[in-house]
């Protein structure tokens, strides 16, 4: 099969050796009995692979200690002045005013890069 190289805004082309892992890993990660997408978001073995992810980002974005890593899906984020208390969401209408609800429950020491 030709590989596709992919431009686009979403997922850029994955090296093979990753797909084949996720491939293996797909009907049972790391002996857990279940796919990662079966598992719930709140259970052990999903917090393993958040921690990680966590810890692997931080390395490679130099992220200093003590700071911690949001992750949001649709591209909902704190926005600029989050660390001020003020904030702003992009995203679809109905989402926005959660995130910046959820957002004005975080630390003030919440900071995004510049």
């Amino acid at each position: 099969m030709a590989r596709k190289f992919n431009f686009s805004a979403g997922p850029a082309m994955l090296p093979t050796a990753v797909i084949e892992r996720a491939q293996q890993e797909m009907p049972d990660w790391n002996g857990s009995g279940m796919s990662v997408m079966e598992m719930s978001h709140r259970g052990k073995d999903f917090g393993s692979i958040l921690e990680s992810a966590e810890a692997d980002l931080g390395i490679l974005l130099g992220i200093p200690p003590g700071y911690r890593t949001l992750f949001l899906q649709g591209g909902q984020h704190p926005g600029p002045g989050a660390a001020r208390g003020a904030g702003s969401a992009a995203g679809q209408p109905g989402w926005s005013p959660l995130a910046i609800g959820a957002r004005t429950r975080l630390p003030h020491s919440v900071h995004e890069p510049s």
